[in-house]
């Protein structure tokens, strides 16, 4: 394989982005193997996670907290899946008489716990090789590089 490692003339900009690639490829298939068993997708715990930290939401709400959750379509497959799963519920709002609000059940809840505990766990093992300042240093890299969101918040 052709890297800037190997060949001086191989632009650094091109590795980087396989690097990017790559890293992001492992940590999809990370994700996969351990939303599998539960039948979950990314695009199914975003929301799950989302609600468990902040209570119900409309689903305008919930496609403004993700970029994961990037249309209103993508919104309501996620929730239809989730309710048909038993891990979150759609009612009335009250405060809107127009919109719903969903919320995360003690089911969706436990299985956040469970997942976040799964990654924790998982991406520590991925980025063990480095130390903790290295860690932070590519965290804050990684934040810059996404910029911030249309809404003002960071990826």
């Amino acid at each position: 394989m052709v890297t800037a490692a190997t060949n001086p003339t191989f632009p650094l900009e091109s590795e980087t982005t396989r690097l990017i690639l790559v890293a992001g490829s492992e940590m999809d298939a990370l994700g996969r193997r351990l939303f599998a068993p539960y039948g979950l997708t990314k695009s199914d715990v975003a929301p799950l996670t989302i609600l468990d930290q902040f209570g119900p939401l409309t689903p305008k709400q919930l496609q403004a907290s993700s970029p994961l959750l990037n249309s209103p379509q993508v919104v309501s497959h996620s929730v239809n899946r989730l309710l048909d799963a038993g891990m979150v519920t759609r009612t009335k709002n009250d405060a809107d008489g127009r919109s719903v609000l969903i919320a995360i059940t003690d089911k969706g809840s436990e299985i956040v716990s469970i997942l976040l505990e799964q990654l924790q766990e998982s991406s520590a093992d991925f980025l063990e090789p480095l130390s903790t300042d290295e860690i932070a240093l590519l965290r804050d890299l990684l934040t810059r590089i996404l910029g911030p969101r249309d809404d003002g918040t960071t990826t």
